[in-house]
């Protein structure tokens, strides 16, 4: 078959802005702005990133403590009226919408320097990299496909065009939801959200009747850019304005071809019956002719990280008077990790993390198995109030149930548990675990640290706890780097200084800065790595 194009090849390198041209704009509009330390409720952290006419910044709501993602008209487009309406024209088209496949609107309002949007803080990878990548099976690649047309099914019904619809837009968040983002430029009703000299939208994307004149953007319109993107995660390669109907898998070429048709009245017309299409083809056998040979390889993968996922706590839970931030790899291929949080009684919290030695299959399912236990453990055996909460006889259980498999697996486990009543945290390991405490006004963090029995060997006995203050204001700071190897060792110092440095950041935001600071030396591969930060308040 041969190949169609989306039309000039080197239209997708213009440079756009949404809804105006930039030579239509002030001088002083170029420049950038200084970061505000408050908008609105929010006490703002950081930027994020800036668009073409806003910035994007990190905030945590000063009352809930609940992080979001702070989105505010720059204040030099303040004054441009066209802007600001288009600015809060987006507030009220997020918050008309209320889908699992699209950001969520948290607040808006205005501020000392113009007008700002509090939305959904998401944390994930846009589609852009996994396409780049070419990490995904074909079976999980129509899956996000599908919640995609969901999304825009949603959408069209509350009569909204996205007009923006690409890679960068689609985020896959840590649980593997899909989310459509960034409503900057989208269209409500026939009103559209145009000024005249500007592109709206991102030319490699946009529809040819998008390209020749905004204003006649569709529904048809959203449907040909995510025919674009389907092309592109199907095929493994950014399309740059060029598609290849043939080097699709034959079965799905006719959807994706209807969806990409120059004339919009022979695309679909409506989203419902593009739905239609892509769950029969899915449901159908004939999908699993279309797989290419290495997809069986890609599937598996895609199945163990699912398993490690299940054996981390996303999202983390909300605990009173104790504020979390949780950072951990995600590279496809990395397991070995465990951790699990539970709220007990008077007030108290148990944290337990394991840790497999090796990386392998048999480790993950051996860590999906101890998880099994300790519910079991904790459902059974543990009643409150918290003094009923032994944590030598956790460990005793733990060490019967691994040795009752008959070859145990190598595994560090570790108990930390908080009493707030008595301002104290007690710690019980097997195996070397450590972790760092940080008092409020120190200038440097306490190790905390232990060897304990292995879970492993048959003779396991002489369990011992360590006590430690833990008071209004602490911050702990949990990790899995427990020195294995040299590498590992480098790390937990580099963790060490990277704490202080970053006491004064929420520990959402610590956990990330620390992260950023590990070099590629300092970590294992195919190892699972994590930083939890905890940080209790009065």
């Amino acid at each position: 078959m041969s190949s169609t194009s989306s039309g000039d090849a080197q239209f997708h390198k213009r440079h756009t802005m949404p809804g105006v041209a930039l030579a239509n704009l002030p001088s002083e509009a170029r420049t950038s702005a200084h970061h505000p330390t408050r908008i609105g409720p929010y006490k703002i952290e950081g930027a994020l990133g800036r668009g073409g006419m806003s910035i994007l910044f990190l905030g945590v709501h000063s009352r809930t403590g609940f992080p979001a993602a702070i989105k505010v008209l720059s204040p030099e487009f303040v004054s441009h009226p066209q802007l600001r309406e288009q600015f809060l024209r987006e507030a009220q088209i997020i918050a008309m919408t209320d889908h699992p496949n699209i950001v969520k609107l948290f607040d808006q309002g205005e501020w000392e320097n113009g007008v700002f949007l509090a939305m959904e803080l998401l944390s994930g990878v846009s589609l852009r990299q996994f396409i780049l990548q070419k990490s995904l099976s074909l079976r999980r690649s129509l899956e996000i496909l599908l919640e995609m047309a969901y999304a825009l099914l949603h959408l069209h019904s509350h009569n909204v065009i996205h007009r923006d619809l690409k890679p960068e837009n689609v985020l896959i968040t840590e649980e593997g939801t899909v989310k459509v983002v960034d409503f900057g430029i989208a269209q409500l009703g026939e009103k559209p959200s145009y000024l005249p000299g500007g592109l709206i939208g991102t030319p490699g994307y946009m529809s040819p009747e998008q390209k020749l004149s905004p204003e006649k953007a569709s529904f048809s319109s959203d449907i040909y850019s995510w025919g674009v993107i389907a092309y592109e995660l199907i095929v493994g390669e950014l399309s740059q304005g060029v598609i290849h109907l043939a080097l699709l898998p034959q079965g799905l070429r006719p959807i994706i071809e209807s969806c990409l048709a120059v004339d919009p009245k022979e695309r679909y017309q409506d989203i419902v019956d593009l739905i239609s299409d892509l769950t029969t083809y899915i449901e159908s056998s004939s999908w699993l002719q279309d797989r290419p040979e290495n997809d069986l390889t890609k599937e598996l993968l895609e199945s163990l990280q699912k398993c490690q996922q299940r054996l981390l706590p996303i999202p983390l839970p909300r605990w009173e008077k104790i504020e979390m931030g949780f950072w951990r790899s995600s590279s496809l291929g990395e397991w070995g990790l465990y951790l699990d949080l539970f709220k007990l009684g008077r007030g108290c919290s148990a944290i337990l993390t394991a840790q497999a030695k090796e990386t392998s299959v048999e480790a993950l399912f051996d860590l999906t198995e101890l998880k099994g236990a300790i519910h079991t453990w904790m459902q059974y055996r543990f009643a409150p109030p918290a003094e009923g909460f032994d944590l030598i006889e956790l460990m005793q259980a733990l060490h019967a149930a691994l040795m009752r498999k008959g070859a145990p697996p190598s595994l560090a486990v570790s108990c930390l548990l908080l009493d707030p009543l008595r301002d104290e945290l007690s710690l019980i390991a097997s195996g070397h675990y450590q972790l760092f405490h940080l008092g409020k006004g120190r200038s440097a963090p306490r190790t905390l640290e232990m060897e304990g029995p292995q879970l492993t060997d048959p003779m396991a006995s002489g369990w011992q706890i360590l006590r430690n203050p833990w008071e209004i204001g602490d911050t702990l700071l949990l990790h899995s780097f427990q020195r294995h190897d040299s590498e590992e060792q480098l790390a937990a110092a580099l963790i060490s200084g990277a704490f202080v440095e970053t006491q004064a950041l929420s520990p959402q935001r610590q956990v990330e800065s620390i992260a950023r600071r590990l070099t590629p030396a300092t970590m294992r591969s195919n190892q699972s790595k994590m930083l939890l930060s905890l940080q209790r308040f009065a």
